[in-house]
């Protein structure tokens, strides 16, 4: 009995080590994970022509200090200050299903416009992929891939009725997601690149209205 007493922690101890080294593996690998996925919206902001704070501290003063026109020391501190508003309501968090479904169109309607910044087909898919990489892994809500998720649960004993999905998730998604695209991704690129996009010209066809001899 003295024996085993003696035995039986010498064994245990490689256990809990091993247990103990395999736990900080997992932290190694979730931390590489997270360093890999954190550039993903660092590019797609740089891709968009959008602003990040720490990055506007850089180019602005640059700007300023080489006398751009419109660029003086009022419109510096408008920059950052507009720059950080946006940013910290952007980064403020997913409280409600209202949110998380803003939050994945926002994701979705981004690599839509993504896609077309580059002409071949292999950077298209790496661009759309990036955002919704992130809307996957974060759990947000999507309208259309609730429709198929939620009927699949009740087929297969799920504990809620379709009220229950309709009341519970689906309305609050499909108002969120076309706030999410419309606001966050179209209003923002129309309002900060219509004006530097040429003008378009539209072609009158002059066949058009007027009758056969």
């Amino acid at each position: 009995m003295a024996q085993q007493q003696l035995v039986e922690p010498g064994g245990q101890l490689p256990v809990g080590l091993r247990l103990l080294q395999l736990a900080q593996h997992v932290e190694r690998v979730q931390l590489v994970l997270g360093a890999l996925l954190f550039p993903v919206g660092f590019c797609t902001l740089c891709l968009l022509g959008l602003n990040l704070l720490t990055g506007v501290f850089t180019l602005v003063p640059l700007a300023y200090s080489d006398k751009r026109p419109g660029i003086d020391f009022k419109a510096l501190l408008c920059n950052w200050g507009l720059v950080f508003v946006g940013n910290f309501v952007g980064a403020s968090g997913m409280l409600t299903l209202f949110i998380r479904a803003v939050m994945r169109d926002w994701m979705v309607s981004t690599g839509v416009f993504a896609a077309m910044i580059s002409t071949s087909v292999s950077g298209k898919v790496i661009a759309m992929s990036m955002p919704n990489l992130i809307f996957f892994y974060l759990d947000f809500e999507h309208s259309i891939v609730n429709m198929f998720l939620f009927p699949s649960g009740l087929l297969l004993g799920g504990e809620f009725t379709i009220m229950d999905y309709l009341l519970w998730n689906e309305i609050p998604t499909v108002i969120g997601n076309p706030v999410g695209g419309v606001t966050f991704v179209g209003a923002m690129i129309y309002s900060t690149h219509y004006k530097t996009a040429p003008s378009r010209k539209v072609e009158s066809d002059d066949s058009v209205g007027v009758p056969a001899e």
